[in-house]
């Protein structure tokens, strides 16, 4: 991958500073907090996308985005970034401003961008930022699968402490504070707060299978999360974020 997205730069006319007008190695070393590798007086580029970070990388692919943007060069970058990204298989995607994306497949793609869109308000700032790091955790070149949990898991205690004002969230006080909450919110419509039941007590097994990863486990060799298992527990720590803002919103509406 990185030697293609290397070809892919070095070779396209329309990427280089004369046709941009744009100092390309000044403006990356700018926004990247980098120095980019020199031989003699020359950048090195090569050895930038070979051996620079994974951040570093995913950042660079964006920060030219912006610089193609202002010259009119930007779909061939972004075509030609996503090309590269889907033929190596690779876990990435770009987004319409050459933003660089975990992608798992459309279905975790919709309930990823869908729960940052429903975590735009200020009051859920903190709960948004930890739910991103887990999207960053799976988006290096090998996932950090424990960091995605931990993160997921953080983001639904920063909001489920919002709502009901409790120490740590654990299975008991979802039970203890949610189930009720639930009850009061569908009233009288008994099937809805039948499932509502059940799925409260869903979110109380997640949070009970999940909280084990927030500590350190008692083994001499690590032993992270599988990559599979951590996707389908983030995509349900996502669904869950969904459904504890519209339930927050509401006791806002009660008051």
């Amino acid at each position: 991958m990185r030697v293609r997205i290397y070809r892919l730069f070095i070779n396209e006319p329309k990427f280089t500073g004369d046709y941009t007008g744009i100092d390309i190695p000044a403006y990356l070393e700018g926004e990247l907090g980098i120095i980019l590798p020199r031989s003699i007086s020359l950048i090195d580029w090569r050895e930038f996308f070979i051996d620079c970070s994974i951040n570093d990388l995913l950042d660079s692919i964006t920060i030219l985005w912006n610089i193609f943007y202002t010259s009119g060069s930007s779909n061939l970058w972004t075509d030609g970034v996503s090309r590269i990204f889907n033929e190596e298989k690779v876990r990435y995607k770009l987004d319409d401003r050459g933003g660089v994306h975990f992608f798992e497949d459309a279905e975790f793609e919709f309930i990823s961008s869908s729960t940052i869109s429903r975590l735009g308000k200020p009051r859920y700032n903190a709960v948004r930022v930890a739910f991103e790091d887990a999207l960053a955790a799976l988006a290096g070149e090998e996932p950090d699968t424990k960091t995605a949990l931990r993160s997921v898991f953080e983001a639904n205690e920063i909001l489920f402490k919002l709502m009901f004002q409790v120490q740590q969230l654990k299975q008991q006080e979802v039970t203890k504070k949610l189930g009720p909450y639930v009850a009061r919110y569908f009233g009288d419509n008994q099937d809805a707060r039948t499932a509502a039941s059940q799925f409260v007590a869903s979110f109380g097994n997640w949070v009970n299978g999940v909280h084990p990863y927030r500590h350190g486990q008692a083994t001499e060799d690590p032993n992270p999360p599988p990559l599979p298992l951590t996707v389908a527990l983030v995509s349900s720590g996502a669904s869950y974020l969904r459904w504890l803002t519209e339930l927050d919103q509401a006791q806002e509406r009660w008051e």
